[in-house]
């Protein structure tokens, strides 16, 4: 770890000695660490406490590894998963990765490569989307997830605002017209927060950047602009290219 944040990693192993060892190597090297030994656990401890990283063992007793990541999904976003598994490469490997998994390590783990990828997960800027079409959002997440992206969404400005108050979002994806709110006062909010903050705006009525209020947002300096609707294969290569994966 390169600084002196507090950076929370949740091991999840029914193995006692498999998980306390690999709490006791993150511990070692900086990162503050909780073990769970079962999905239930994992799942209480994630309710209380934000985790950057997940380590999630795929075959445990009472819920496989994929399953409790859908869970983890839907409480913490941005937490980001990584599967271990001692039976190679599989069809739920799969599913886990098309579900929006980090990366996969097979068992017995290279420590060296897995707190190389535990590092770049931590680091990775986690991205805020801001828009009041669910569908738009949960697809856009799921596509940024499977690309090695931390990622949270958010339907309404009262939300948003509560989230980029937090500052922990250094990439904001945000609509112009929300149906409760107003995407320039939530870019505005940002750059008071967090005045580095990279800010992508979207928006289905192109003719709305004419107005006075708009071109005042995009004077301060908006790092892009995109239309909708998205050639998607473009906004992705142009905007999030993929991180990569570890595989068993």
């Amino acid at each position: 770890m390169s600084n002196g944040e507090e950076v929370w990693v949740l091991v999840v192993d029914d193995d006692r000695d498999a998980g306390g060892n690999l709490a006791e190597i993150l511990s070692e090297v900086g990162y503050s660490v909780d073990v769970a030994l079962s999905g239930e656990q994992a799942l209480q401890l994630v309710r209380e406490r934000v985790y950057r990283v997940a380590l999630v063992d795929l075959k445990m007793p009472d819920q496989d590894g994929v399953s409790l990541y859908e869970s983890i999904k839907e409480c913490r976003p941005e937490t980001a998963c990584i599967l271990t598994t001692a039976f190679g490469r599989s069809a739920r490997v799969e599913e886990g990765l098309s579900a929006g998994v980090w990366c996969v390590f097979a068992k017995p783990i290279d420590v060296g490569r897995l707190l190389a990828a535990v590092e770049h997960a931590t680091q990775q800027p986690t991205t805020l989307i801001v828009d009041d079409d669910k569908d738009f959002c949960d697809n856009l997440s799921q596509m940024l997830r499977q690309r090695g992206y931390r990622v949270r969404h958010v339907q309404d400005e009262h939300l948003a605002a509560e989230r980029i108050d937090t500052g922990e979002y250094e990439r904001l994806v945000v609509d112009l017209r929300l149906k409760n709110g107003d995407g320039r006062k939530l870019i505005e909010r940002a750059r008071r927060i967090r005045p580095n903050s990279q800010i992508l705006l979207v928006t289905g009525y192109a003719e709305e950047l004419a107005e006075e209020g708009s071109r005042r947002l995009l004077n301060g300096g908006v790092v892009e602009i995109e239309t909708k609707p998205l050639q998607i294969e473009r906004f992705l290569q142009r905007h999030f290219p993929a991180m990569g994966t570890e595989q068993p």
